[in-house]
């Protein structure tokens, strides 16, 4: 009966935790996932185990610590390889691929993004697939092949819009902007991220770039410093 409470505990902190981070409240977050944690080993409910961490490692990805989200992310993928639960292989192999980018290792991300892209296809996960193709656009993107580039995020765009996902959308015309402005197609790199933020308020600082930082970066490129 107690384990079966702990069981049922560490999903109710789990769900409090997203809501504390959702508000800001990142320490609160921090705090309720770590006991979420503790108790999901104790009980050894590696389903909900696997699910913390990946919440812990998104957590660590918002605070700037890729380390920390890497760990996290690398643990729950070897879980989910342990208990058999292939449907999440595709998302954390994707995460996985967008903390390589952020950490530099391109060639890194760019094979998470293929491996979780053809999972994701296989398996009809088009949330994810969207999410890994646009992984793959960016990885491109800086390692300067914005014709390739282009192509992976104009599939992860047809892929998103098809599942009818603003955020998803969201994020890939956020992406779109960043290839705009390396290609200096400033009033294009606007246009996108109006669209973006018409779409979804959502902020996208746990990838590479915000929507703020592409309108900043226009403004710099055309010499409007008091932007």
């Amino acid at each position: 009966q107690h384990a079966g409470d702990e069981r049922v505990a560490a999903g109710v902190l789990r769900s409090l935790a997203i809501a504390a981070a959702s508000s800001g409240s990142q320490d609160r977050a921090g705090d309720l996932l770590d006991r979420a944690i503790d108790m999901a080993r104790r009980t050894g409910d590696d389903q909900q185990l696997r699910l913390l961490l990946g919440s812990a490692a998104a957590r660590h990805l918002w605070l700037g610590d890729s380390q920390a989200a890497e760990d996290a992310y690398g643990d729950a993928l070897a879980l989910a390889s342990a208990i058999g639960d292939l449907s999440v292989r595709p998302l954390l192999l994707a995460e996985l691929g967008w903390v390589g980018l952020l950490r530099g290792a391109l060639v890194t991300a760019e094979h998470l993004s293929i491996e979780a892209a053809e999972l994701a296809e296989d398996l009809g996960n088009r949330r994810v697939w969207a999410h890994a193709l646009r992984l793959k656009g960016e990885a491109l993107l800086r390692r300067w092949d914005p014709d390739a580039a282009t192509v992976a995020l104009d599939r992860a765009l047809a892929v998103a819009e098809e599942l009818g996902a603003p955020a998803e959308v969201a994020g890939v015309r956020c992406s779109q902007a960043c290839l705009a402005l390396e290609e200096e197609r400033i009033v294009e790199a606007r246009r996108l991220v109006g669209e973006a933020t018409a779409l979804s308020t959502l902020p996208h600082t746990m990838r590479r770039v915000s929507l703020r930082w592409v309108l900043g970066t226009a403004a710099l490129m055309e010499g409007d410093l008091g932007v």
